[in-house]
């Protein structure tokens, strides 16, 4: 594996256990099989030289779609790191 390679396995690797982490505090489809009832999404902006916060529920059906989303990138980043 040469040096180029093996840095993009890493920077894949780093993503991928980013999203892992997620997947784990927020689907309840890694161990454990943590469900939490609604999803909440912070944001902060900055807005008129200061940060804004807010959080937003997110639907049940809109939570399934972004897990799905997000398993389906998994599986392409972890395909692309066992190809290098």
């Amino acid at each position: 594996m040469t040096k180029e390679a093996l840095k993009k396995a890493n920077e894949l690797t780093e993503k991928i256990n980013k999203l892992e982490d997620f997947m784990f505090w927020c689907s309840g489809r890694r161990e454990g099989f943590r469900r939490y009832p609604a999803a909440v999404v912070k944001v902060k902006r900055r807005w008129c030289g200061s940060i804004e916060s807010r959080e937003y529920e997110m639907p049940e059906r809109l939570q399934e779609k972004v897990i799905k989303c997000i398993e389906e990138e998994l599986d392409l980043l972890k395909a692309e790191r066992d190809s290098l």
